[in-house]
């Protein structure tokens, strides 16, 4: 009986899989049934198709504005985890993807690169300095399909910036059974046009949840953002308006072995990423579908084209630097392994700064990345520890300098960087906590190498009941810690 059990909770388990889908096509049907005078716009975006070759722009990039809209912190994903969804974009829609080369032979002729890029926007509507993230906290449990409290700040979600000019992508928690959805062109409300995606299936790292772990939910909703239909049309053997897609049957799930034919096809596309298969199961766009999406920008989102919210915007007041590097120092020698900066960060500038990007290192070892963020008033100073560094060996300089004050160009790079030689003790930092008991005279301790040569021990007489931290910088091998106890 258990068996039969275990096997109908897998079975359940791979049907509830096969429900997750994209909202797109139907938030659209509903929106045109609501708004017909929106289909004779609809039908020409869909049927006015300009080849490739013959427009002008040969490539664009087209600046992101994330909206995080969460209820508690897990939903709250990490910049890191945006930032990874923004590099599979900017892979997937450039056809540089590790996985591009599992495309079948039989396709390769007519996949393409889809010469778009993507940013997160470096400056806002109003021209201001951002980092394209807004992050909204919000008293809903999660958001529907058919609502649109997701775009507004009045009714728990986060209003859009200009969409003519910025992708909106927001990241939530949707309602079960919904991947996300995007707004086609010409289909709905300017104030809700983007992407939605639920944030368990956005980026490749924190939250994400298999099999939609690689960020292809994304990839495939901007491709209905820039008017791709479903490659099987949304109906049985239906047409989604690209002439070297192969017609076929219906959604693809899982993945598929090539060739999986339907419609007397030579083999569904099922890694094309506007099916429904796995993330790790897509890898393509077609030439086609190029075709389409470029047509789609030039005669409705042609404003993208001329955006400049990738650019950082010039101010001229915006001057951050270090001014002192106050730790490490040779007064207090610490160990190579465990290195805590303390700088003193100077805002130099006629503004107020919230933001400077600092970069640091030991060496001759890759620059480390802390994004400071605060309210330094100009000519005031703040005291930073910066996160851990390692090395090895006694003798060290440490290059710390500051970028970017307030997300812009820095106006006097000369007081941006201070540099320190130090010594340090090589080894490893380790740290031993002990308590003794009622009678903590009676008790001592002693550190010894392999070889049994004394390093340290207790000297003076332990108090009773009390814990001890003993740190210790040890070159790397072998040793022995002891405890004493005289009764």
């Amino acid at each position: 009986m258990k068996k039969i059990i275990f096997l109908l909770l897998i079975s359940i388990g791979n049907i509830l899989a096969q429900e997750q889908t994209c909202g797109s096509q139907l938030r659209l049907k509903k929106f045109l049934k609501s708004n017909p005078e929106f289909l004779e716009i609809r039908n020409t975006l869909d049927n006015n198709i300009i080849d490739f070759e013959n427009i002008k722009s040969s490539n664009i990039t087209i600046p992101v504005v994330v909206h995080i809209v969460y209820n508690n912190q897990i939903e709250n994903i990490s910049d890191n985890q945006i930032f990874s969804q923004i590099d599979v974009l900017n892979e997937d829609f450039s056809r540089t993807n590790n996985d591009a080369n599992n495309t079948p032979l039989s396709f390769l002729p007519i996949v393409s690169d889809m010469q778009i890029n993507f940013c997160l926007a470096q400056q806002n509507p109003d021209g201001n300095p951002t980092n394209g993230i807004v992050r909204k906290q919000t008293n809903l449990q999660s958001f529907p399909l058919y609502g649109d409290e997701i775009h507004y700040d009045t009714s728990g979600g986060s209003t859009a910036w200009d969409t003519k000019k910025y992708l909106n992508i927001w990241v939530c928690n949707i309602d079960t059974g919904i991947l996300g959805w995007a707004q086609f062109p010409a289909g709905g409300n300017p104030a809700t046009d983007g992407v939605v995606i639920d944030y368990e299936k956005f980026g490749t790292t924190g939250t994400v949840s298999h099999p939609y772990d690689l960020g292809r939910t994304t990839t495939h909703e901007v491709g209905h953002w820039l008017n791709l239909w479903h490659i099987w049309g949304d109906n049985t053997c239906g047409d989604d308006f690209v002439n070297d897609t192969p017609e076929q049957e219906e959604a693809n799930y899982g993945c598929k072995i090539h060739p999986h034919p339907s419609c007397n096809n030579n083999g569904d596309m099922f890694m094309n990423f506007m099916d429904y298969t796995n993330d790790a199961c897509m890898n393509s766009f077609t030439q086609g579908q190029k075709n389409r999406v470029w047509s789609a920008i030039t005669n409705y989102r042609y404003e993208l084209l001329n955006s400049q919210a990738c650019n950082s915007p010039i101010n001229l007041s915006s001057d951050a630097g270090i001014i002192s590097i106050l730790e490490p120092n040779n007064t207090n020698l610490v160990c190579a392994d465990a290195i805590y900066a303390k700088v003193i960060l100077k805002n130099y500038g006629n503004n107020i700064l919230n933001s400077v990007t600092i970069k640091y290192n030991i060496n001759s070892s890759s620059e480390q990345t802390f994004y400071w963020n605060g309210y330094l008033n100009p000519g005031n100073t703040d005291t930073i520890i910066l996160p851990v560094l390692s090395s090895i060996g006694n003798n060290h300089i440490l290059n710390v300098r500051t970028t970017l004050p307030n997300g812009s160009l820095d106006v006097n790079p000369s007081n941006n960087q201070k540099s320190k030689i130090f010594s340090s003790f090589n080894g490893k930092s380790i740290n031993i906590k002990i308590r003794t008991d009622n009678y903590g005279n009676e008790n001592s301790w002693t550190l010894t190498n392999i070889d049994n040569n004394y390093i340290i021990d207790s000297m003076n007489i332990l108090s009773n009941n009390t814990t001890y931290n003993l740190d210790f910088c040890l070159d790397y091998g072998c040793y022995m810690f002891v405890i004493n106890d005289s009764y």
